[in-house]
């Protein structure tokens, strides 16, 4: 039994020695850290485990303890499992490994929706261009500097849309504060006339102000603890940090000396970067919490108590704004109508414009660096590859 074993994990070798690094080569792809399994044992479901491989390259399977996976195959997994209990007298076991998930693969580029997406096996670069909606649509031939992509032109149409929509809100308040500040005045006795359906309105004004001041003073709360919790998990993530550096310097030193695998090294780094990746998440949660907290102090400082000569020069500006606004959205709505009679034309006589589309795989090797591959739309994707997808716009 352990010959066979022994011979079959001698023909995979000198298989992947005879083949080389190619992109093009299918085959079950080697585990790796982020992968989960599931081992089944015919007979004996007390072995059966389901667990992600570690950083280091190992899973815990029941009854067996650590074992290296990283750089196998499913089948090479079941061998060394096989082999494993074969040691405690099981006789002739069954094994079974499956790949419950693979990395995920990442496509960003020239796609409609750049993202992480699920692996497969014998995914090509097309399948990844595919699962991210395809290139994403832009004017074929842009003959100058004056015409721009239609998606450009739409993201920047909504962009202006959104800013008119939120300074004609502006616009709305500061007249509800004129509007209030005279009624409180005509409230008190400043002005001579003052009709019973104005104090009313009045009086919905002012309680209108408290409850918003309420609202405004629990976002404030809890924006405040969001800030301080940030602050605690960075120094957390500081005192982490530290540590996966020296380990990583460490173990570099040892594999120098030949004292250490690689595969450890890798976990390491892969460990430091899962860390650096967390603590930059981190921080920008902390500054999105800091700009929340200033705009909720702004918004509680316009509560209070305004002057209507003040509040008229800023009513001015606003007017201003979505004067320019409305004149910017009129300017792309017409550029958009170009872009798009000239996509059109494109799409009826191709000979106007061609493309052509290229694929670059970043791919971390075994020893923890990364190498960029040029690769063909028929080539295979690895789990935990970045595909970059690049359109070129031909010469005219």
């Amino acid at each position: 039994m352990r010959f066979l074993l022994c011979l079959r994990a001698l023909l995979v070798l000198c298989a992947a020695w005879a083949a080389g690094p190619s992109l093009a080569q299918s085959g079950p792809p080697l585990l790796a850290p982020g992968d989960e399994i599931e081992v089944s044992v015919f007979g004996r479901p007390e072995y059966s485990t389901t667990a992600l491989i570690s950083s280091e390259g190992v899973v815990a399977i029941n009854g067996l303890g650590r074992v290296t996976i990283a750089g196998l195959t499913p089948a090479e997994v079941e061998d060394r499992v096989t082999e494993a209990l074969l040691k405690l007298q099981i006789t002739s076991p069954l094994v079974t490994v499956r790949v419950d998930s693979y990395r995920k693969v990442a496509v960003l580029g020239d796609v409609a929706s750049p993202n992480l997406y699920e692996f497969f096996p014998n995914m090509t670069m097309l399948h990844a261009l595919a699962q991210a909606g395809g290139l994403y649509r832009r004017p074929a031939a842009a003959q100058s500097d004056e015409y721009v992509s239609i998606v450009d032109t739409e993201a920047s149409l909504s962009s202006l849309q959104d800013k008119l929509a939120m300074s004609e809100i502006r616009r709305d308040r500061i007249r509800a504060q004129i509007e209030g500040n005279a009624q409180h005045s005509a409230k008190t006795g400043e002005l001579a006339e003052y009709s019973e359906t104005e104090s009313e309105i009045a009086d919905v004004f002012v309680a209108t102000r408290t409850r918003d001041r309420s609202i405004l003073e629990q976002q404030l709360q809890a924006i405040e603890k969001q800030i301080a919790l940030r602050l605690e998990i960075a120094a957390t993530y500081k005192d982490q940090l530290q540590a996966a550096q020296d380990d990583v310097g460490r173990l570099e030193k040892l594999l120098d000396d030949g004292l250490v695998p690689t595969e450890r090294v890798a976990g390491a780094r892969d460990k430091l970067s899962s860390i650096t990746i967390e603590n930059l998440q981190n921080d920008s949660a902390y500054s999105a919490a800091l700009q929340d907290r200033a705009q909720v102090e702004l918004d509680l400082a316009s509560l209070g108590a305004s002057r209507t000569p003040d509040l008229a020069r800023e009513l001015r500006d606003v007017v201003s704004e979505i004067q320019g606004l409305q004149s910017d959205i009129g300017a792309a709505r017409e550029r958009l109508r170009v872009l798009k009679t000239l996509a059109a034309e494109i799409a009826t006589d191709p000979d106007k414009a061609g493309y052509s589309v290229s694929y670059v795989v970043a791919r971390q090797t075994a020893t923890g660096e990364v190498e960029k591959i040029v690769a063909a739309e028929t080539d295979f994707v690895q789990p935990g590859d970045v595909v970059i997808i690049t359109r070129t716009i031909l010469k005219q």
